[in-house]
């Protein structure tokens, strides 16, 4: 198997997320809030920072930098 044939596992809070799930949840926001999809994706993490829920932050600031690389490569979700 060729590394590009292989999943992206991301190692998040001792567990493994593969990477693209989060893309999932990111085009999930972009569905719903547009434009406001990384403020949701942002206020998501600092919810769960302030819940003491370190796996949950990681994984929403995950999907927000899924969202800041969309923005890039899609001209702001277009």
């Amino acid at each position: 198997m060729e590394d590009m044939d292989k999943p992206d596992y991301t190692a998040i809070g001792g567990g493994m997320v593969i990477g693209h799930e989060h893309w999932a949840v990111a085009n999930l926001l972009i569905g719903r809030y547009g434009r406001q999809a990384a403020i949701q994706a942002a206020a998501r993490a600092e919810d769960a920072d302030a819940k003491g829920d370190k796996e949950g932050r990681e994984i929403w600031q995950s999907v927000e930098g899924v969202l800041s690389r969309h923005r890039i490569h899609a001209g702001q979700y277009d």
